[in-house]
């Protein structure tokens, strides 16, 4: 973490509820001796302060393990909305910086496969231009993953496809459409062919991302809309990248956007010819939390989003 990260989160726990900040740190480390040592307290103090925090609220917020802690169900609502408060904390640093003429402070993006390998990194490279104070924290992800830790403040904005539901707490910003494609390694058998039925397909194992149901369910619903059987998944990956790898070097077949056919080509894996096969669209965009006071660094990136899309807001 850099100094001006570390001063930057210094001021938030400065400026928080001493007991909502301690109740913060054991939540993030689920260990009170681990906590203790972050915040530079002993355990002992740092226990202190949660049983009066639990007190004032009247519910257990942790259940003690010999392991460690684990939030209750009290606990989880607390932290939830208590990591709102702290990223509004920090918006609200970062708008004074900005005041004063330099900006600081951490911008969260979430970002699908396609986002963070074509579209973001020159929108990243000149925000940072603009703003070279304030630090970028790019997270891959998928649906499942990414729309929780935007509602929970975890994250400032998501990138992916806008196929989940709307909410009272996030907007969602239409950008792009995104058509889908099945890809294989270059020396596949299914490669050569001029066209691949969907039965062919389903011969073959698949490579999906790990909690990425929507994903998954699309792949289903193109299955069964042929009258085949659920796809074989072989193998769910945490990191999207090493996707292409593992399909380089297996006869395992994936479904990527056709905005990646050059990076795939580039490494080996190419698309095949599924003719007029009902693959899908998706339309794919911007997503972040609803407030009459957004960030400045939010406000900034999402501006220069919509420009690298010539979309007006």
């Amino acid at each position: 973490m850099s100094a001006t990260r570390r001063i930057h989160r210094g001021v938030i726990r400065d400026l928080q509820p001493k007991l909502i900040s301690h109740f913060l740190a054991v939540a993030d480390n689920l260990s009170i001796s681990q906590a203790a040592e972050v915040l530079n307290l002993t355990q002992p103090a740092l226990s202190k302060s949660i049983k009066q925090l639990e007190d004032r609220l009247g519910v257990p917020l942790f259940e003690r393990w010999p392991t460690g802690v684990k939030l209750t169900q009290y606990g989880e609502v607390l932290a939830r909305r208590a990591r709102l408060i702290d990223r509004e904390l920090s918006y609200a640093i970062t708008e004074l910086q900005t005041l004063k003429g330099g900006a600081s402070g951490v911008l969260r993006i979430g970002a699908g496969l396609i986002w963070s390998q074509r579209y973001l990194p020159p929108i990243i490279a000149r925000f940072q231009k603009l703003h070279a104070g304030v630090s970028v924290e790019l997270r891959s992800g998928v649906i499942d993953t990414m729309v929780p830790a935007l509602i929970g403040g975890d994250l400032d904005v998501v990138c992916t496809s806008l196929d989940f539901p709307d909410s009272n707490d996030y907007v969602k910003e239409p950008l792009v459409e995104i058509r889908h494609g099945i890809y294989a390694a270059a020396a596949h058998p299914l490669a050569a062919f001029k066209r691949v039925t969907p039965g062919q397909l389903g011969a073959y194992g698949w490579v999906t991302l790990k909690n990425d149901y929507v994903g998954r369910n699309r792949l289903g619903s193109f299955f069964a809309a042929n009258g085949l059987e659920p796809p074989n998944v072989r193998v769910e990956l945490a990191v999207d990248m090493a996707v292409l790898s593992l399909i380089a070097a297996s006869d395992y077949l994936c479904s990527l956007p056709k905005a990646l056919a050059d990076t795939a080509r580039s490494l080996g894996v190419v698309e095949l010819a599924t003719g007029g096969a009902n693959l899908w669209t998706s339309t794919g965009g911007v997503a972040y939390r609803r407030t009459g006071f957004p960030a400045p660094a939010v406000k900034t990136f999402l501006a220069m989003l919509r420009e690298s899309f010539h979309v007006r807001p």
